[in-house]
């Protein structure tokens, strides 16, 4: 049987290609989006699913839904561009989707929590007892 897989992108093709190599062509989350992929059954709407082994995600990367590379931990995009094969990551772009839904609520999060030690004790008002 021979097997299809999508087209390497035009820029960092060689990155990419080590990175689908290593990831085995298959969706590298282990549940980190959110969704319990043991769970998962094949269906007739999307055949790149088949039986899961554990927990990984069973998302293959064919034509027409490739599977994504992102860094296994968060950074900002410019240092992204300078990771290692090593600290990229393969995955459907189902677990894309959550991974950076879920990213972009914990910097929320975290950019709130940092406002409020940033009030200067100094500048707070005590309250007038009436």
């Amino acid at each position: 049987m021979v097997t299809t897989h999508s087209r390497p992108p035009l820029i960092a093709g060689d990155l990419w290609q080590l990175v689908m190599d290593r990831a085995a062509w298959r969706c590298q989350c282990y549940s980190q989006c959110g969704k319990r992929h043991d769970r998962e059954r094949p269906s007739r709407r999307n055949r790149t699913h088949h039986r899961p082994d554990g927990i990984r995600c069973a998302r293959e990367d064919v034509p027409g839904k490739p599977l994504h590379v992102m860094p296994s931990a968060p950074v900002g995009e410019i240092d992204a561009m300078r990771l290692p094969p090593e600290q990229l990551v393969a995955v459907c772009g189902d677990c894309h989707h959550r991974l950076a839904r879920l990213q972009r609520r914990a910097n929320e999060h975290a950019t709130e929590t940092e406002a409020l030690f940033e009030l200067d004790p100094h500048q707070l008002q005590p309250r007038k007892e009436l």
